[in-house]
């Protein structure tokens, strides 16, 4: 499919359009990149959206005296049964607790001399919000130390920050697409240009625009899904290599969003997609210009 057959113009000998493979490798390279970082975004946005954002957390200070902590908690947990908006909740012990702060303080975890606080995980109803500052407040009334945290609040911050990135990532993907097709039109018209005393000559003896459009789009064709294989090979490459870090410092979410079907979609469908591209927009170009000539 992307072969083309002799030609009565000497394409092959041009020199002009020689960089175009590598412009072409280079633009496929950054929509590979720009690919995993729009799946990522979105993997990441959806797990977290399905795993805290219909959660809260509560925490209870502690009074320094552990029986009146339990007291205070088991007071919470009353009020938390009570409630018909939470689906369950979960007290998080302390060995949990120290495992979160670990990372952040280091081997100094070890000496804290502070009794820590405890804290309750809540899940609440598919499909429903509970008030914080309320709920706060409620066990706040009842003599207790307490902090209740809506993850949601900056979960939503989050999500806002992630779409204005994932615009700016289809922004970079459409100038891509616009590139591309701007490379394979300004080489085609070059082409055009240097050839002109030949296509003259061919349209002298009969050949018809068609003719001559369909070799400067089998060139392009070529030219761009040659160039768009190595592209697609490097940046599929450059995703294993991220996602080989990425497992070193125990982040194994990219795994998850990159299936074996994506792979095989940058390096089948995505080529095949810019060689096609390429093709059009050589044929429309050639046939548009072949058109303006008296």
């Amino acid at each position: 499919m992307f072969k083309y057959q002799r030609t009565d113009l000497p394409l092959e000998k041009d020199t002009n359009g020689r960089f175009l493979p590598w412009l072409i490798a280079f633009m496929v390279f950054l929509t590979v990149i720009s690919f995993g970082v729009l799946l990522a975004l979105n993997s990441v946005v959806s797990r977290w959206d399905s795993s805290i954002g219909n959660s809260i957390s509560i925490q209870l200070y502690s009074q320094q005296n552990p029986t009146a902590d339990n007291t205070v908690l088991q007071k919470v947990l009353s009020l938390l049964a009570e409630n018909k908006d939470i689906r369950k909740y979960e007290v998080i012990s302390d060995q949990q607790i120290m495992n979160l702060v670990k990372p952040w303080l280091g081997e100094a975890y070890e000496t804290l001399d502070f009794p820590m606080p405890r804290l309750i995980s809540v899940e609440l109803v598919e499909g429903t919000k509970i008030d914080a500052t309320l709920l706060e407040k409620q066990i706040s009334d009842q003599g207790i130390d307490v902090s209740v945290d809506d993850h949601y609040v900056w979960l939503a911050r989050f999500i806002d920050f992630v779409k204005t990135i994932q615009w700016v990532v289809l922004m970079i993907l459409g100038f891509v697409l616009f590139a591309l097709v701007g490379t394979v039109v300004f080489v085609t018209r070059t082409g055009l240009e240097v050839h002109r005393e030949v296509i003259e000559v061919l349209h002298f003896i009969g050949a018809q625009d068609q003719y001559i459009a369909r070799q400067f789009a089998g060139r392009a064709m070529v030219m761009s899904f040659r160039g768009a294989i190595l592209g697609s090979t490097l940046g599929t490459l450059a995703l294993f290599v991220i996602i080989f870090f990425l497992e070193k410092i125990g982040n194994n979410f990219v795994i998850e969003l990159y299936p074996q079907f994506f792979y095989t979609g940058l390096l089948i469908g995505l080529p095949i997609f810019v060689g096609l591209t390429a093709r059009s927009a050589a044929q429309t170009t050639v046939l548009w210009l072949l058109s303006r000539i008296p």
